[in-house]
């Protein structure tokens, strides 16, 4: 064998200290050991150089400790969300008023991306904002307008005294009244409201000739007012937060007994709902954090293809519903009084909460960019409407999409009644087959 070939005759590992061969299956001169000790220690050292730079830190380590690069310039953020050299406070002087906190405004940006619990008390500003919870979305940055903003509970600053209350209650059309003037929602009641000329905040006016808007114009003056005037200011505010967006679709919604709604998705994931709460000690909506890509929910589903935009936008009601209660939890942990404000974004699984024997009452209204299409802010999608949706549309799958929304029944028939079930479904169109089939299910469940 030639002197060459044995290990004897090799020259030593080229790493400091290290008197073992160097191997040559290993570039470098180094021996096996070495090779990934000394990797190790360059990749330490150019880290160490980076964050020593500043300005070449990685993304982890900007804007504040542990923080996404979602607040960087290049994500995409507006130049008061911006941390110049990683530096708190995040907030300048650019920021709407009520959200400069400075160096307490690092913890509200870190909760809202991390989604971390987390209360602040703003005492000195204007209105006073407590983030109760900070929801995360799962979503691609793509879908999401405003990545960086998280779901808010606040209080605009005007609310019903106890007696305004009382006299709401008294004049809105009940459940009893022989000839119920409002809307009808699940277990609630939908009162239209006409939106004034405010020439400050933009806003789509609803088409008179499609809603009703007699009963509001019929309640007294001084609670037509107050409503109004709580819907203008929270708008303002709004504007600031969420510039060039259009705020639409408002309503007063109302009930006295609800079991809560069955979950749903029922805005864009560029759009935002609100609910300004208009009585006392009342519970907030319940928001999921459940998250299901259209690659799975195709193959989870049986549709066999992936499909546009709007599938893209609702298909994550199609997870299991085990997974969205596990993981959802009211906007806020504690019910709250007339005045707060709750919004949250588009496309993320929620329902109304439960009511028992107990009067509650809320502004709804919806928001988003003036550059957006035209869209139906009505719209709304549970499992089964998603599914009878796909089955208009791929007729080719229906028996697959049917088998799929049959054990769908089986595990929603554990969280909610029958008979609510068995209403949401006479929504979706009683005449047509997939229904039928469904329903004749829910008899022998």
């Amino acid at each position: 064998m030639k002197p060459g070939r044995l290990s004897g005759y090799r020259e030593a590992c080229k790493f400091e200290g290290c008197t073992r061969p160097c191997s040559r299956a290993v570039p470098k001169g180094l021996c096996g050991k070495c090779s990934g000790a000394d990797g190790a220690r360059k990749e330490r050292k150019k880290r160490q150089r980076s964050i020593d730079d500043g300005a070449g830190a990685p993304p982890l380590r900007t804007a504040a400790a542990g923080a996404p690069p979602l607040l960087t310039a290049a994500a995409g953020a507006p130049p008061w969300l911006t941390a110049a050299a990683g530096a708190p406070p995040l907030l300048t002087a650019d920021a709407p008023p009520w959200l400069i906190a400075a160096a307490s405004a690092v913890p509200l940006l870190t909760a809202g991306i991390l989604g971390k619990y987390s209360t602040l008390d703003l005492t000195n500003l204007t209105p006073k904002l407590t983030l109760v919870k900070a929801i995360t979305s799962s979503f691609p940055r793509g879908y999401v307008n405003f990545p960086y903003l998280p779901d808010l509970v606040f209080n605009c600053g005007v609310s019903f005294t106890t007696d305004q209350i009382n006299s709401l209650e008294n004049e809105l059309p009940k459940p009893t009244d022989s000839t119920l003037s409002v809307a009808k929602i699940d277990s609630a009641y939908e009162m239209f409201i006409d939106d004034p000329q405010w020439e400050h905040i933009e806003y789509i006016r609803r088409n008179p000739s499609e809603v009703d808007f007699d009963s509001f114009d019929e309640l007294p003056s001084e609670l037509r007012s107050k409503l109004l005037s709580m819907i203008s200011t929270t708008c303002e505010q709004l504007s600031s937060l969420l510039p060039q967006f259009a705020f639409c679709s408002f309503s007063l919604i109302y009930q006295w007994l609800s079991p809560g709604q069955v979950w749903h998705i029922d805005l864009r994931k560029d759009s935002w709902q609100f609910s300004i709460m208009v009585t006392d000690d009342s519970p907030t909506t319940i928001v999921s954090n459940s998250f299901l890509s259209p690659q799975d929910a195709v193959i989870k589903i049986g549709v066999g293809k992936c499909i546009d935009t709007w599938f893209t936008n609702y298909c994550s009601i199609a997870s299991d519903i085990t997974d969205i209660q596990h993981q959802s939890n009211p906007m806020s942990a504690n019910n709250v009084n007339s005045g707060t404000v709750c919004m949250s974004k588009g496309g993320q699984i929620h329902r109304g909460p439960p009511v028992k024997d107990k009067f509650r009452a809320l502004i709804f209204f919806t928001g988003a960019p003036n550059t957006s299409p035209d869209y139906n802010s009505d719209v709304q999608y549970n499992i089964f409407g998603l599914g009878y949706q796909l089955a208009e549309q791929f007729p080719e799958f229906e028996e697959h999409i049917i088998t799929f929304l049959k054990s769908q029944l089986v595990m929603y028939s554990v969280h909610f009644s029958k008979k609510q079930l068995d209403q949401m479904l006479a929504k979706l169109g009683e005449s047509t087959g997939v229904i039928q089939k469904l329903q004749k299910f829910m008899r022998i469940l």
